[in-house]
């Protein structure tokens, strides 16, 4: 699906907690193939920050993910860090918490400096 999507010239996004290599690569060879930019990024706070931010979260659970997620975040957080220390292509973007239009802009900031035009 993502070949055929850059192939008529479309862009894709793959926003999820990516911690295999092995799809990463697909994707970055998939655009390779496609001739079009892969941009690799990951919106990150420090791992304090995200344990207390998945603890108030899974205080008021929507969900029961809520909850799980919290009891894994700092086991996650580790993996993913281990994950990005080896790929030094990837554009780290911090999140501010409570300002979502500031992490957008430092979003798109991330990916005009890896030569995207928007």
């Amino acid at each position: 699906m993502i070949d055929a999507h850059l192939a008529a010239g479309h862009d894709v996004v793959v926003p999820q907690f990516l911690a295999r290599p092995d799809f990463i690569e697909e994707l970055a060879t998939a655009a390779d193939a496609a001739d079009a930019h892969f941009v690799e990024l990951a919106l990150g706070l420090s791992r304090s920050v995200a344990i207390a931010a998945f603890g108030e979260r899974s205080a008021k659970p929507s969900n029961r993910t809520h909850v799980d997620a919290a009891s894994l975040i700092g086991d996650m957080y580790d993996a993913l860090e281990t994950l990005l220390a080896g790929r030094t292509g990837v554009r780290r973007v911090p999140v501010i918490r409570d300002d979502v239009n500031a992490t957008f802009h430092a979003l798109i900031e991330a990916i005009s400096a890896a030569g995207v035009n928007w």
